[in-house]
């Protein structure tokens, strides 16, 4: 019947978006598998290394660093840089050390 041509027709609109996810995956990947790398360096490397706050706090220590300074990781991450100082000495004279300041 002409009732139902009157009638107003409603359209529907489908909006899509696609992204390719390989690369994203990808790049997640190889951050996670280098930071897995520096992991295995930074803690098994024969000399004293530590990544340090700009205030001082160690952020981060190795095995060997703890060994030259006679104090323990969890020991040593409840402290700054200059509370140690007679163990800073040690690291300066006759080790070879390497410490980093972060941001």
């Amino acid at each position: 019947s002409r009732g139902r041509a009157n009638r107003r027709q409603s359209t529907t609109k489908v909006v899509g978006i696609s992204f390719d996810m390989n690369a994203q995956k990808r790049m997640e990947t190889e951050l996670r598998e280098s930071e897995e790398r520096f992991r295995g360096a930074f803690e098994f490397a024969a000399i004293g290394m530590a990544l340090v706050a700009p205030d001082g706090r160690w952020l981060r220590v190795n095995r060997s660093l703890c060994g030259i300074v006679g104090y323990t990781a969890d020991e040593l991450l409840t402290r700054d840089f200059q509370s140690i100082g007679s163990a800073i000495e040690r690291i300066w004279h006759g080790h070879e050390c390497f410490v980093r300041c972060e941001d």
